[in-house]
C-alpha cells in the first residue's frame, strides 16, 4: 500500500505540509521490525502514533488509548523503499490538507488507505 512520488508531485498533488513531524530515519527503520506486513500512522496535534496492523502500539509521542481513531495505512515494503531511496538521516510525517504523507530526502509516499475501514 502506497506509492512513492517527488516532493514536487506531491506538493502539486496534495498541496503543501500543513503540520509535520520529524524523526530520525533509524528510528523509523526499528518500526519495521514489528509484526505483520503494515504499518499505521496518525499525526494529530504534533503528536505521531504508529500502530502494526493489529492496531498494537509500536511508537507514539504522547500517551495512546484506542478510540477507533482514522490511522493512514502503508506497506512496510513501500517504507523501506522510501527510506532506501531518499538516503536522508531524517523523515518526515506530514499532514497536508487532505491526505497524510511521509517524506524521505525527495522522495514522498502517498496514496495511504485509512483505517477504518481498510485495516488488513
Amino acid at each position: 500500500m502506497g506509492k512513492i512520488i517527488s516532493i514536487n508531485e506531491a506538493e502539486a498533488e496534495f498541496g503543501k505540509v500543513i503540520e509535520n513531524f520529524a524523526l530520525p530515519t533509524k528510528d523509523v527503520l526499528s518500526f519495521l521490525n514489528s509484526d505483520g506486513d503494515n504499518l499505521m500512522f496518525l499525526l494529530n496535534e504534533n503528536n505521531l502514533y504508529v500502530l502494526n496492523e493489529v492496531r498494537k502500539l509500536v511508537y507514539s509521542t504522547s500517551d495512546y488509548s484506542e478510540n477507533n481513531e482514522v490511522f493512514h495505512v502503508y506497506s512496510k515494503s513501500e517504507i523501506a523503499e522510501l527510506l532506501e531511496l531518499g538516503k536522508d538521516g531524517m523523515t518526515i510525517f506530514e499532514n497536508r490538507t487532505s491526505v497524510f504523507s511521509i517524506t524521505n530526502g525527495n522522495f514522498t509516499l502517498e496514496y495511504s488507505l485509512p483505517c477504518p475501514p481498510y485495516c488488513s
